[in-house]
């Protein structure tokens, strides 16, 4: 679902924010687990990318998430 604008702008947003915070962190441990994170978000998401037509939706799990939402 890497077509919807919406996921995009989250995807790309969190860079933005996680990037800041690098730039901005003062403790070397921060930066060093910031850019993990940021490493690890982008990774994660190329390999859905990447082998996204070998996932099957599971739909069990979205009506488990939609009791909690209440």
């Amino acid at each position: 679902m890497w077509n919807i604008i919406f996921l995009q702008l989250t995807f790309f947003g969190s860079l933005v924010v996680l990037s800041a915070f690098v730039i901005f962190s003062s403790a070397r441990n921060e930066r060093y687990l910031i850019v993990f994170t940021i490493v690890l978000i982008a990774a994660s998401q190329i390999l859905f990318i990447l082998n996204g037509a070998n996932f099957e939706r599971v739909w069990e799990v979205t009506e488990y998430k939609e009791f909690l939402i209440p």
